[in-house]
């Protein structure tokens, strides 16, 4: 599946996703095989956008990266994580 849009919370405001790689949905599961989704919000301390990747891996895996201060650099990596666990 690819994403392309905005997504309003309204205590939070706009993000807009996209999908930098397809989704691939495992049909067994319904949760991302693989692909990369990416996720930009408001502009962070250094100016830019800020940003969050999710990158999804084969056997139910995933990582998030996160921009948190819009530099353009990730500065914040998550351990590898599995959707079972969510």
């Amino acid at each position: 599946m690819t994403i392309s849009g905005d997504f309003y919370y309204p205590d939070y405001g706009y993000v807009s996703l996209s999908t930098e790689q397809t989704l691939i949905i495992d049909a067994s599961t319904g949760t991302p095989s693989s692909g990369v989704l990416i996720v930009t919000g408001e502009n962070g301390s250094s100016g830019g956008p800020t940003e969050a990747r999710l990158t999804c891996y084969s056997e139910g895996q995933f990582q998030v990266e996160a921009d948190t201060d819009g530099d353009g650099v990730y500065d914040w990596t998550s351990d590898m994580l599995s959707w079972d666990s969510y």
